[in-house]
C-alpha cells in the first residue's frame, strides 16, 4: 500500500513538472498502470482461486527503473561500457534473481510462508523433511500434489526452504557483480556521484 501510495504521488508531481524532467512522465504513469493491474490480478487469484504466483511476480520494477534511467540525457550521452564478461555476469545475476522472483510466487501461491517457523533454522533444525517431488508439481490444481492428493507438510516446508537457500545463492551473485562493477569504476560512477574517488 505504500508503494502503491508512493507511485501515485510519484506520477502526479511528474506530470506537474513534467517540464523541468529530464524523463518523461508516461513512465511514472505506466508504472502507476501496472500497479493497479497488477492489484487487478490479486483480487481475481483469490475470487478465481488462480495461482498466485502470477499476481507476485514483481520484475517488472527493475525494469520500470532502467526504463527511466534510459530517458535521462546524461545516460543517453554517456553509454555504460562494461567488459564483455562482466557484462554476461550481470544478465547471469538477473537470471538468477528472476529465479528468485519466481521462488517467492511459487512459496505465494502455495501458502508456504508459514511452513517454516525460525530462522536460519527451519521448525527448529537445519535441514527439515522435505518432498520437492509434490512441492514442485507445477501442473495441478491449487493445493495439490501429484495425483491430486493434498500437498503434504513436507511439500510445503521444501517450496519454502528452496526460496531460503535460492535467496543464499542470489545475494552471493549480487555482492560479487557489486564488487566487480566497484572495481571496474564505469563512467557511471560520475553520473551517480560526482567527484567521488576513483
Amino acid at each position: 500500500m505504500t508503494v502503491g501510495a508512493l507511485i501515485l504521488v510519484m506520477a502526479v508531481a511528474s506530470w506537474s513538472q513534467r517540464k523541468r524532467l529530464p524523463f518523461s512522465p508516461w513512465w511514472p504513469t505506466l508504472t502507476l498502470v501496472w500497479v493497479v493491474v497488477q492489484g487487478l490480478f490479486g483480487k481475481y487469484t483469490v475470487t478465481l482461486k488462480l495461482y498466485r504466483w502470477w499476481s507476485r511476480c514483481t520484475c517488472w520494477r527493475p525494469a520500470a527503473a532502467g526504463l527511466l534511467a534510459a530517458q535521462h540525457a546524461t545516460f543517453r550521452q554517456r553509454p555504460l561500457a562494461l567488459p564483455a564478461g562482466l557484462r554476461r555476469g550481470a544478465w547471469a545475476v538477473l537470471a538468477l534473481l528472476g529465479v528468485q522472483i519466481a521462488l517467492g510466487g511459487w512459496v505465494s501461491s502455495n501458502y508456504a510462508v508459514l511452513a517454516c517457523t525460525g530462522f536460519p533454522q527451519c521448525n527448529g533444525t537445519w535441514w527439515p523433511a522435505m518432498d520437492f517431488g509434490h512441492g514442485f508439481t507445477l501442473l495441478r490444481g491449487l493445493g495439490e500434489g501429484r495425483a491430486g492428493a493434498g500437498l503434504t507438510f513436507e511439500a510445503l516446508v521444501a517450496v519454502h526452504m528452496a526460496h531460503r537457500l535460492f535467496a543464499v545463492i542470489a545475494m552471493a551473485a549480487l555482492l560479487w557483480l557489486a564488487w566487480r562493477l566497484w572495481r571496474v569504476r564505469a563512467p557511471w560512477c560520475d553520473v551517480l556521484a560526482p567527484g567521488w574517488p576513483r
